[in-house]
């Protein structure tokens, strides 16, 4: 059985996302959605794309900075370098992003994040199990 203090940072992670949200809601009248907010930017009509890019800038200085100050927050180190990683998930969402544009369809979008979300647990689980 796992003690209290592992369910304190997802908690605590929760509440920032929650927080982050109401706090868009309350300040641009707009739902956080990170698929919503990153597609529009490449979207050519839309008109208010300085608040979107700060928001998708701030989730990544955001991350960067809990790595710096919380080293051991993150369950596991990966055994590739940084920029790997970095230049893979911003492959990954190209390549979702542009899906999402050709399809116009909510539900491939579904489907792929659900997909991704399957192969997430997976990889975690086998990471687990190493340990």
């Amino acid at each position: 059985m796992q003690s209290i203090s592992s369910y304190l940072s997802p908690l605590f992670g929760g509440f920032l996302i929650g927080c982050s949200a109401l706090l868009l809601m309350l300040v641009l009248g707009r739902i956080t959605g990170i698929s919503g907010i990153a597609s529009s930017l490449l979207n050519k009509g839309t008109t208010d794309k300085v608040w979107r890019l700060v928001f998708i800038i701030g989730i990544i200085i955001g991350a960067l900075l809990l790595q710096l100050i919380m080293p051991k927050s993150l369950p596991f180190r990966a055994e590739l370098s940084s920029v790997v990683i970095v230049v893979a998930g911003l492959l990954v969402v190209i390549f979702v992003l542009l899906l999402y544009r050709l399809a116009q369809s909510q539900h491939l979008f579904v489907i792929l994040v659900l997909i991704n979300h399957y192969l997430d647990m997976l990889c975690r689980q086998r990471l687990l199990n190493k340990v």
